[in-house]
């Protein structure tokens, strides 16, 4: 970490991101964020190795998609690899729908030990804090009503912190959601507001589970690359549809005109 920036040991989440499958993904930047200091354990990765401990950035990042020209701002959500600014990577896509199931999605790999109901859990409760906080926290602006008035900058790095300890450690009970201990750590710093992240994000989660999420992840081909998320896109087979809808449609306007 002397002259390059630990993307750490990350996955992201994506805001307006709609692309094809097999994309090429590129982190270009950071964008307002610090480092927090963390005790990783437990990887399997060899970029990463058995364990790691030390500072990485918290925050949004700046990205690029290679194949459609489209940059936004990113989180990170999967505390295991690592990357490097200008580092890129193919990925491909996965609906909510798919997530939902518990069975797709890097959460869903051996790495992380989950069963399909604890990864669906997963990405419910990161999908909700996504969509609940995400817009706030691209702004540059204080948070009035969400952390008393702290500035955006720590809200980034508590929703970054809370996004890597539900991906690490959840195993279906809220107690497993606690930065001190378990495979994913924080040992220093504040976390009250982190705490309260994932109080909320564990109070989301509903029973039965949503078959679909607002979120949609651009899965790497190959590891350590990492999991990117952004909002949810309709299934390739629901755009068939439409599409196919739409030209009935056009046909049908056609057909009257001509009578």
């Amino acid at each position: 970490m002397t002259n390059k920036l630990l993307v750490s040991i990350c996955s992201a989440v994506l805001a307006f991101a709609v692309t094809s499958n097999a994309d090429v993904i590129k982190i270009t930047g950071v964008d307002n964020g610090s480092i927090a200091y963390i005790s990783e354990t437990g990887s399997s990765l060899p970029l990463s190795g058995p364990s790691y401990t030390g500072g990485v950035y918290t925050g949004l990042y700046n990205a690029v998609d290679l194949t459609t020209g489209q940059s936004w701002l990113t989180y990170c959500i999967d505390p295991i690899g690592d990357i490097n600014i200008g580092d890129s990577w193919t990925a491909n896509l996965t609906t909510g729908t798919q997530l939902a199931t518990g069975s797709a999605g890097v959460l869903s790999t051996p790495a992380y030990g989950s069963t399909s109901n604890v990864t669906a859990e997963k990405y419910e409760m990161i999908s909700y804090l996504a969509d609940k906080y995400y817009y706030d926290l691209t702004s540059a602006n204080p948070m009035a009503n969400t952390n008393n008035g702290s500035t955006a900058i720590t809200d980034r790095n508590d929703l970054s912190l809370a996004f890597w300890e539900i991906s690490r450690d959840f195993n279906g009970n809220q107690n497993s959601l606690n930065l001190s201990s378990g495979n994913f750590q924080v040992t220093s710093g504040d976390l009250t507001y982190t705490n309260k992240l994932l109080s909320d994000a564990f109070g989301s989660l509903t029973n039965p589970l949503p078959k679909d999420f607002n979120l949609a992840v651009y899965a790497p081909t190959q590891r350590p690359s990492q999991e990117f998320l952004t909002f949810n896109v309709p299934e390739p087979g629901m755009l068939s549809l439409l599409g196919m809808s739409l030209l009935g449609m056009l046909g049908f306007a056609i057909s009257r005109k001509r009578k």
